[in-house]
């Protein structure tokens, strides 16, 4: 029997997984919108002021002191060369009694990513989407895809497939709604005869319903 160990990698921005490294850090460098050199240098530079800090916390000594106060002037000069705040992605808030998640994305201390969902108060399971927003400066790096996929599947599990998903969109940012088209196969609720004449004035018109097994695939959730 040949027994072989096989490394696992993660982007630590999506959590996306893959025996590939290659392939991991390219997920991470469109998440941060750097270079591969950029990236290494920059974990690098963290992992050695991770070390410094983990060393002066056994041992306050002055020479672990002076270590520890360049490395993480180092790494901040680093950071702020080369525009780099680490990115988090987590559930800001769950209520599973009355349906709601919401989730965010941070770099650093700045929220640059918002998701919420909502169930239905009709007793069927129908979800909706009613915000879903990137700050200028972070869309089409992946990130709003990311929090949007991780409420996607928190909501999942804590209800089970959903009836409908439901998603509303307010006219504005064309390429979200070319997004959904695609992906989800978004269907407007408003009649036909409606969008011609009076969409404006119809709340149905800034409705689609996506497709659910579609939805739940993107998330890794069915």
């Amino acid at each position: 029997m040949i027994r072989r160990m096989l490394t696992q990698y993660e982007c630590e921005v999506c959590g996306k997984r893959s025996f590939n490294r290659n392939e991991i850090q390219a997920c991470e460098i469109k998440h941060y919108n750097t270079t591969i050199d950029t990236l290494d240098s920059w974990e690098a530079r963290r992992a050695r002021y991770i070390m410094a800090e983990s060393t002066y916390y056994f041992d306050h000594s002055e020479h672990n002191k002076t270590v520890l106060e360049e490395s993480e002037k180092s790494l901040k000069k680093f950071e702020e060369r080369n525009n780099l705040r680490q990115i988090t992605i987590h559930c800001k808030f769950l209520d599973e009694e009355n349906g709601v998640i919401e989730y965010i994305a941070k770099a650093g201390n700045d929220v640059i990513c918002r998701c919420e969902i909502h169930k239905k108060d009709n007793g069927s399971n129908t979800w909706v989407i009613p915000a879903w927003f990137t700050e200028d400066g972070y869309k089409n790096r992946g990130i709003g895809t990311a929090v949007l996929a991780s409420a996607l599947r928190d909501m999942r599990t804590a209800f089970g497939i959903p009836d409908h998903i439901e998603y509303i969109w307010n006219g504005q940012n064309q390429y979200v709604y070319d997004w959904l088209i695609k992906n989800f196969d978004a269907v407007c609720k408003c009649p036909i005869a409606v969008q011609k004449t009076q969409p404006g004035d119809d709340w149905d018109s800034h409705i689609y319903e996506l497709d659910c097994n579609k939805v739940l695939r993107f998330a890794g959730a069915l």
